[in-house]
């Protein structure tokens, strides 16, 4: 087993988990994790992960490109050794075509220009690249006070297309149950956390998102359950109820573009 920024991969079955000791938000980022996935099938050649953190999705490309490139900002909150180079999306250090594929997990809403992190993206691309991007539409605050925006499919395309992407793909992850049912469990947790912490007489800092608060494994537990639960049914069919709001009130957006 290896553990990845909460994801856990299974050498033995070649599958991928989320670790829900690790998440409030353990819905969200299971779908997460099965489009960007399905989206590796576009993966090839030198791969440059825009926004690394510890590499989460190393192992899903195993097989499929050459050579795994990370860059990051010095200032992240993931632990930092496994960035090849410190360096904001902004300002991408590689030569003009340098990459096949390249990867971005939620990390747009993070940027204070986007517009510039999609030329340089293209920018670094080889022609007949592809870029795999995921961002959130509608979720909380968080890392604080580097969370600056929330985007549409409109304004994902629009960027993509003026700096010179053509898009392949736009597609929603999660809908209104996706987005209820998080929710609805993650300030659970919280509720929980709160009461906890505040009996060990520890302050609370509700300003930056609870970040502060160390996690509880039985509530953690105890809270994983119904989520587990509500993706076993998602997948045997609530996902086509969750589908008919998705287009309006998307959880997610997985973005899939070609140079």
């Amino acid at each position: 087993m290896i553990k990845r920024s909460g994801v856990i991969y299974n050498e033995k079955t070649k599958k991928f988990y989320i670790d829900w000791r690790e998440t409030h938000s353990y819905i969200i980022a299971t779908l997460q994790l099965e489009a960007v996935l399905d989206a590796s099938k576009y993966a090839k050649g030198k791969l440059l992960d825009v926004g690394c953190g510890n590499k989460p999705f190393l192992h899903m490309f195993d097989g499929k490109i050459e050579k795994y490139v990370g860059i990051d900002m010095p200032s992240t909150r993931h632990i930092n050794k496994e960035i090849d180079s410190f360096a904001s999306g902004q300002h991408i250090p590689f030569k003009d075509g340098m990459f096949n594929t390249i990867l971005t997990t939620s990390v747009l809403e993070h940027v204070e220009e986007p517009k510039k992190m999609f030329n340089e993206m293209y920018r670094v691309l080889k022609k007949g690249s592809y870029l795999i991007l995921t961002t959130p539409c509608q979720y909380g605050l968080h890392e604080q006070p580097y969370d600056f925006f929330r985007y549409t499919k409109y304004s994902l395309r629009m960027m993509a297309e003026k700096s010179g992407f053509k898009v392949v793909e736009i597609r929603p992850i999660g809908g209104m149950l996706v987005i209820v049912n998080q929710l609805i469990m993650k300030y659970i947790s919280l509720f929980f956390y709160i009461i906890l912490e505040k009996l060990k007489g520890h302050k609370i800092d509700r300003k930056e998102g609870f970040r502060n608060i160390k996690r509880n494994i039985v509530v953690q537990f105890i809270t994983f359950l119904p989520q587990k639960l509500f993706l076993i049914l998602y997948k045997l069919g609530l996902k086509k109820i969750d589908n008919l709001s998705a287009e309006v009130d998307p959880c997610m957006y997985m973005l899939i573009a070609k140079k």
